[in-house]
């Protein structure tokens, strides 16, 4: 998408300095491919991990590093690129130079302004970057956003851990212990991943469960979010709530799936628990 909008843009600004649109963007494209490359070898010599330079992170910074390259009156506040990019923080490297690629790279990691950033603590990192030119200069903006931490505790062992601690609160009650249904499994994983991408805490549709898994005659559905995480927790929140503890000790239901979601910007854990009875 990047290349796409600088394809427009160079049709416009560049035609006849640059040759055809798509020239611009190919000489974009390897001009970013030098510079990063070069980046990325001085982090793994000092034993750094890579530079995250794909995924939704990197393409929502590059996204904004494209515009501020291209239109540099449209820079904003890098709080708000941090939290729409889902990243800790974000720093922001600037430089207009007629300097190569090879020899631009070579100043970034020399300038200690610039080399700090790019180089700073073994944490992972993502890296947004933007290239234009003009009057036979190259406009370059980098955005280094640090990455939050991921979760702490495995979300697959809190699934497996909800489905034992559920069939124990079971088994007290005197009733028949769940199975862990593999559709009803990868249903809930998805609406946990839906709700940690999006922030919210809502029940799906049980027509969404029945595209899914196919007909249910009955049907229920526990959600929370905690910034814990462990089945233990899980269990202790629901087990507290008269609806939610009705859920797990219902008798009709023999049929479970559990997904667990992180929201790595606000560290959360997003659980989700299916009952249904066949």
């Amino acid at each position: 998408m990047r290349s796409m909008l600088l394809t427009a843009l160079a049709g416009v600004v560049l035609v006849g300095l640059l040759g055809t649109p798509a020239d611009a963007v190919r000489r974009s494209d390897a001009y970013q491919a030098t510079v990063v490359t070069q980046v990325q070898a001085e982090r793994a010599e000092r034993g750094l991990t890579r530079l995250h330079t794909r995924g939704g992170t990197a393409r929502c910074l590059d996204r904004t590093a494209q515009r501020w390259a291209e239109r540099p009156g449209a820079v904003g506040a890098l709080d708000a690129v941090a939290r729409k990019c889902e990243v800790d923080r974000v720093q922001s490297l600037r430089f207009a130079s007629e300097a190569g690629p090879s020899e631009q790279a070579a100043r970034l990691l020399k300038r200690s302004s610039t080399r700090r950033p790019l180089l700073a603590a073994p944490q992972e990192v993502a890296l947004g970057f933007g290239h234009a030119r003009s009057a036979g200069e190259h406009r370059v903006v980098l955005l280094v956003g640090s990455l939050p931490p991921g979760p702490a505790v495995d979300p697959q062992t809190t699934r497996l851990a909800i489905v034992d601690l559920v069939n124990a609160e079971r088994a007290a009650a005197g009733l028949t212990a769940l199975t862990a249904d593999a559709c009803l499994m990868a249903n809930a994983q998805r609406h946990a991943e839906h709700l940690a991408r999006t922030g919210q805490l809502a029940h799906q549709d049980l027509a969404v469960v029945e595209g899914d898994c196919g007909a249910r005659d009955t049907y229920g559905e526990n959600v929370l979010w905690s910034s814990v995480g462990t089945g233990a927790d899980a269990l202790r929140m629901w087990m507290g709530s008269t609806d939610h503890r009705d859920n797990i000790v219902e008798t009709s239901y023999r049929l479970t799936g559990v997904g667990v979601g992180y929201d790595r910007y606000l560290r959360r854990y997003y659980v989700v628990q299916v009952f249904t009875s066949h």
